[in-house]
């Protein structure tokens, strides 16, 4: 009876611990609607693009360090702190190494999605929608 109830343990705890992880480690959906930056998944947030003051297109993050984030090998999700000035930024990185990085009044992203030439044309695309704007 006892290692049944060990068994029923070990499973309440492990059910969720693999369901968290499932979850952290799929990529993210990025859309642009009419006047949103939408990123869907965790570590998700909606940006208006009339908040959005500058966007770049870069190679590698700069150095960070955790700051209440979810980080397991290539994927980082939430707010990290850059070294080189301790500014919080928010960070979500799915498995390719091109960045679109923004800036807004409140807070700078970087984020990319699963494949270089993925991020570069949604880097084209948000670069369109930031011109209509």
């Amino acid at each position: 009876m006892k290692k049944k109830g060990q068994l029923i343990a070990g499973l309440v705890v492990l059910f969720p611990l693999v369901f968290f992880l499932t979850m952290a480690m799929g990529s993210n959906n990025m859309a642009i609607t009419e006047d949103m930056l939408v990123i869907e998944g965790a570590g998700g947030l909606d940006i208006p693009l009339n908040e959005i003051s500058k966007t770049e297109l870069i190679d590698s993050l700069p150095e960070m360090t955790n700051a209440g984030s979810f980080s397991l090998g290539l994927v980082k999700k939430g707010n990290f702190q850059r070294v080189n000035d301790a500014e919080i930024v928010r960070v979500i990185k799915n498995n390719s190494t091109t960045w679109i990085h923004l800036f807004t009044d409140r807070q700078e992203v970087y984020f990319n999605l699963s494949a270089d030439k993925d991020t570069e044309k949604f880097y084209k695309e948000l670069e369109t929608a930031l011109i209509k704007e």
